[in-house]
C-alpha cells in the first residue's frame, strides 16, 4: 500500500490540490517532501529512503522530469501529472505508466492509486521503455 510521497510540482497551487485531494483519499498517507526542481528532487533521493511513490509533474520550466531517470536510479512507483495531451500520453497509454491530466479528479487519483498498490509491473522495464521513447 503506498504511504509515503515524494512530490515534484513547481505550481505551488497544483501541489497544494494534490495534496489536498491525497488527503481526502487516504488521510494516513505522508508527504515526505516537495520540490520544484530535478535537482532538489536527486539530493533528497540521494540521502533518504525512497518514497512508495514519486508524484512529478511532467513538463518543468527547467526540463522534463522524465530526465530525473537518467541522474538516479528510482525505486519506487511513479506518476506522472500533465495538463498536455502530448506524446507522452502515447508512451502512457500502454498501462504500464500512469498519468493524470491537470486539473487533477479526486476519482482518477483514487483509480490510479489503487492501480499502484497492486501494480506488478517492473519498474526498471517501464524506466527503459521511457528512456528509448525519448532517445528516439
Amino acid at each position: 500500500m503506498i504511504r509515503n510521497i515524494v512530490i515534484l510540482e513547481e505550481e505551488r497551487l497544483s501541489a497544494k490540490r494534490l495534496i489536498r485531494l491525497l488527503n481526502l483519499i487516504r488521510p494516513q498517507i505522508v508527504i515526505d517532501a516537495i520540490f520544484i526542481n530535478i535537482a532538489d528532487v536527486h539530493m533528497w533521493f540521494a540521502t533518504h529512503v525512497h518514497p512508495d511513490l514519486l508524484i512529478m509533474n511532467y513538463r518543468l520550466s527547467e526540463r522534463m522530469s522524465f530526465e530525473i531517470f537518467n541522474k538516479f536510479k528510482v525505486e519506487c512507483a511513479f506518476l506522472f501529472t500533465t495538463v498536455y495531451g502530448e506524446l507522452i500520453l502515447r508512451l502512457l497509454s500502454d498501462n504500464q505508466v500512469d498519468y493524470l491530466l491537470k486539473p487533477i479528479d479526486v476519482d482518477e487519483l483514487q483509480t490510479v492509486l489503487e492501480k499502484l498498490d497492486s501494480s506488478s509491473v517492473p519498474l526498471m522495464s517501464v524506466v527503459n521503455k521511457i528512456k528509448l521513447f525519448y532517445s528516439t
